[in-house]
């Protein structure tokens, strides 16, 4: 599972090759991070009756928001805790 730092350095590598490193502002990087925990909150519903474990790095990667909204919508619920 990707972490939330290597998906927008991976988004950030792609836009300098294309020659539009200076695009990457300080609001796309909170666009991307957005997109990413709304395409890792899908995959965690998606999964979450398969026994899905989400890595300890993976959480403590997401922004305080995104943790406690994981924490209080995906985690605290009657499976417990599904971060190893």
């Amino acid at each position: 599972m990707q972490k939330r730092t290597e998906y927008l350095a991976e988004q950030k590598a792609e836009l300098e090759a294309e020659g539009m490193g200076d695009l990457f502002t300080v609001s796309m990087q909170e666009e991307l991070s957005n997109e990413y925990y709304e395409t890792f909150s899908t995959l965690v519903k998606a999964s979450y009756f398969k026994d899905l474990i989400v890595p300890t790095e993976v959480y403590k990667d997401l922004t305080p928001g995104q943790q406690f909204h994981f924490s209080k919508h995906f985690n605290m619920s009657f499976r417990g805790n599904i971060v190893s």
